[in-house]
């Protein structure tokens, strides 16, 4: 492995999950229907492509 990173080639994330997010996106629109497709394809990759993790720690602004 170059470096100490891993970059998998897919994620395989299950229906359930994905279902879980579009129906949370759903609320979060206030329970708007009719947009059930829209929010599975906007969670789907949300789930399959996450952001980076935020730092653990705080960085230590003396060492450099």
């Amino acid at each position: 492995m170059v470096g100490d990173t891993f970059s998998p080639t897919f994620v395989i994330v299950p229906a359930e999950d994905i279902a879980r997010r579009a129906f949370e996106i759903y609320l979060a629109r206030d329970h708007v229907n009719g947009f059930d497709r829209e929010d599975w394809l906007r969670a789907e990759p949300e789930l399959k492509n996450p952001k980076p993790a935020a730092r653990v720690f705080p960085r230590d602004e003396t060492r450099r």
